[in-house]
């Protein structure tokens, strides 16, 4: 069953969706860095300031992760409610409540990273993926 939905995969809309969501994901991210910033104390600002330097590894991750939620939404695009950027907006709260679960809730507990940066970047994520499974639908029809 997998060859057949790999084999039928648009690899052009793949890379599309890929690098339309990179792009979002990173405007997203430095807005929410931004944000994170203008409420942090000195020593969180400083470990924010650490980020900076991570703009190409950023755009990178971002691609892949783009070109996987692609391949993921093209194979499950039918079991998911509603058409076009409504599935995709469907699709983009269930990728941001796997990520939250899986990510935010264990860093949470960590006492090195601030509140205020979890919230800012939670709030970045979640408009990234309701964006980005948007565009992805938009693009793959």
């Amino acid at each position: 069953m997998v060859k057949g939905v790999m084999s039928k995969m648009a690899w052009g809309k793949l890379a599309i969706s890929a690098i339309a969501f990179a792009i979002i994901a990173e405007l997203i991210f430095w807005i929410s860095m931004t944000l994170a910033l203008r409420y942090a104390t000195l020593e969180e600002a400083s470990l924010l300031m650490t980020l900076q330097n991570a703009w190409f590894p950023g755009i990178v991750i971002g691609l892949l992760i783009g070109l996987v939620l692609s391949i993921i939404y093209h194979t499950i695009k039918y079991a998911l409610p509603n058409k076009g950027t409504q599935r995709g907006f469907y699709f983009g709260i269930m990728i941001f409540t796997v990520i939250a679960v899986c990510m935010y809730l264990p860093l949470s507990f960590l006492p090195l990273i601030p509140k205020v940066t979890l919230l800012a970047f939670m709030g970045g994520d979640l408009l990234t993926y309701l964006l980005g499974g948007m565009i992805i639908a938009a693009v793959h029809g």
